[in-house]
């Protein structure tokens, strides 16, 4: 059994204060209203703004690129081991640095706040590129 160094608490990013039922497909709204630190709706209603001035929905990467831009935060390329390997979210949560980092995974958004992986599901896979505040 491999041994995962991150630590995860289960959060729908505000979602169930409005919403009954599961499975949505709304990582992208969940991940930002926890990462950002606002009402899961607010995120909803400017990341449907967005969508549609861009012509797309909330979820294209174009679009959530360009909301998580919009609040400051710069996105970084995949995080590597020694070895020069993908690095799973469980463990580069650990170590990365801390505040709210918003983690792509496969087709996943998620937010990691202080070193704490947060969203309704635990992650397991590989990061592939991650949104913090500030200079790159």
């Amino acid at each position: 059994l491999m041994k995962y160094k991150g630590r995860y608490i289960k959060d729908d990013g505000g979602r169930s204060k409005y919403f009954s039922g599961k499975d949505i497909g709304d990582c992208v709204i969940r991940a930002c209203a926890i990462a950002f630190n606002q009402d899961y709706k607010v995120t909803m209603r400017e990341l449907f703004d967005l969508a549609f001035e861009m012509g797309n929905l909330p979820n294209a990467r174009e679009v959530s690129r360009a909301y998580i831009e919009s609040k400051g935060f710069v996105r970084h390329t995949t995080p590597k081991d020694k070895k020069g390997k993908k690095i799973s979210i469980r463990n580069w949560s650990a170590e990365c640095p801390s505040g709210s980092i918003i983690v792509l995974t496969r087709e996943h958004l998620i937010a990691v706040v202080d070193n704490v992986q947060r969203d309704i599901w635990l992650d397991e896979r590989t990061v592939s590129s991650y949104y913090m505040k500030g200079a790159k």
